[in-house]
């Protein structure tokens, strides 16, 4: 069975099963390397690790989602790479990032969480100064009007059961 997965399942995964074909974009490979663990990877790239770039319209396609669901400001640039990949080649993904789960479900990725419940509904969000209540679309370093700082704020949400019909 093929998965992609995030940094973080990658860092805190003591052993996936035998069967597994594990994929990354270079990222989460990056990631990995950054937080001193390049002896490990570097035994497992090529073996159990593969690493794959995701094509430029698959990010753009979740780049898109992201925007929608209101995550675009909360996934780094490897999370959408995650995203993308699984996207791509139709593959489950393990991430306990509930933004990272937010975008998959809106795009029927199938999620899989490792050390939390995972998301059971789709969330949008809004940013909405502290001090007006002016609302933004994405989030800014300041209010342009009173000069505040934004909060993030669930506008709506959707029953991933509803997203199935």
């Amino acid at each position: 069975m093929r998965y992609v997965l995030d940094t973080t399942a990658l860092f805190n995964a003591k052993d996936f099963p035998i069967d597994f074909e594990i994929l990354i974009p270079q990222g989460v490979l990056d990631e990995l390397i950054g937080w001193g663990m390049s002896e490990r990877i570097s035994m497992l790239v090529g073996v159990r690790i593969h690493v794959r770039s995701p094509s430029k319209s698959a990010v753009a396609e979740v780049m898109r989602a992201a925007e929608k669901t209101g995550d675009v400001d909360r996934l780094s640039p490897t999370d959408i790479q995650v995203l993308a990949l699984a996207l791509e080649l139709g593959a489950p993904m393990i991430s306990d990032d509930y933004s990272i789960q937010n975008v998959a479900r809106s795009l029927r990725i199938t999620c899989l969480p490792m050390e939390t419940q995972g998301i059971k509904k789709i969330y949008y969000w809004k940013y909405v100064c502290r001090g007006c209540g002016k609302e933004y679309e994405r989030r800014v370093s300041e209010c342009d009007v009173c000069g505040k700082e934004l909060i993030p704020r669930k506008y709506r949400v959707e029953d991933l059961e509803d997203q199935k019909r």
